[in-house]
């Protein structure tokens, strides 16, 4: 008498925005029948995203279950599933985007939940999490045309690597774009400050060092600068230090110090 059935299409679109969304519009506990299914561990393993936002909320007991449609004593599995704390119930409805339910669901979560975390950790294979650059960072922005989500973003007026962690989806691409391996993914869902941009790296402005024009970020030439170093076509100070300028004064000083056969200087 307690239990509400809703047909789906197949239960291995079941995700985390319908498992959370149908708590958070009144469901006291929700079960996935796996019966079908060609894996059951995708579904646990969301199950798994969900209980453990809604635990680390505060919300305490067993919100979330997959079913296994093999197993004999499911029915009565499901019949002793003691039921936890209710969670209040939202005025939103579910949307087609998952990600905007998820937003909705969350901020509904964090406003009711018992427990006033800054975040929460996850396991790994979450759709939410952060990014970590090291010092080995050169400011190349490889990594914000990688991303797929806009979470990593290159500021226009000056080297400066910014992240907005609620849109990202840990995917990995930015980690496995990055030239210098700098970047480290952490899964975990931000819950105070989700909305706010923060800075990651930023470093100064590279002037040519004979006319100072802005040639870049600081990293970026000096990493180049250490990597050239050793090559024999840069084994001169001269044509090592011609690096550090830009294009035009570059082509200015080969042609004033370059001690090569001019033209002019030619004879039969």
């Amino acid at each position: 008498a307690n239990v509400i059935p809703v047909e789906v299409w197949s239960a291995d679109a079941v995700g985390l925005d319908l498992l959370l969304g149908a708590v958070t519009l009144g469901a006291a506990q929700v079960a996935v029948f796996g019966a079908g299914s060609h894996d059951l561990a995708p579904l646990q393993k969301q199950a798994g995203l969900g209980q453990s936002i809604l635990n680390g909320l505060g919300f305490a007991g067993e919100y979330l279950r997959i079913v296994d449609g093999e197993s004999g004593n499911w029915l009565a599995e499901l019949a002793a599933w003691a039921v936890p704390a209710g969670v209040p119930v939202a005025e939103f409805r579910l949307v087609a985007d998952k990600r905007t339910t998820l937003e909705f669901v969350i901020d509904h979560l964090q406003k009711n939940a018992p427990a006033a975390p800054e975040f929460i950790a996850l396991a790994a294979g979450a759709p939410f999490g952060n990014v970590i650059v090291s010092d080995a960072c050169t400011l190349c922005m490889s990594c914000t045309s990688a991303c797929p989500a806009g979470a990593l973003k290159a500021a226009a007026d000056a080297p400066r690597l910014s992240f907005l962690e609620r849109n990202c989806l840990q995917c990995g691409l930015c980690a496995n774009t990055c030239p210098e391996n700098a970047i480290t993914l952490t899964p975990r869902l931000l819950i105070k400050e989700r909305r706010h941009e923060r800075i990651l790296r930023e470093a100064e402005i590279f002037c040519c060092t004979a006319c100072g024009k802005a040639m870049g970020a600081k990293p970026i030439i000096e990493n180049m600068l250490a990597k050239l170093a050793g090559h024999s076509m840069f084994a001169a100070p001269e044509a090592l230090a011609r690096l550090s300028m830009c294009a035009d004064c570059r082509v200015i000083d080969l042609m004033q110090s370059e001690k090569s056969l001019k033209a002019w200087e030619m004879t039969e």
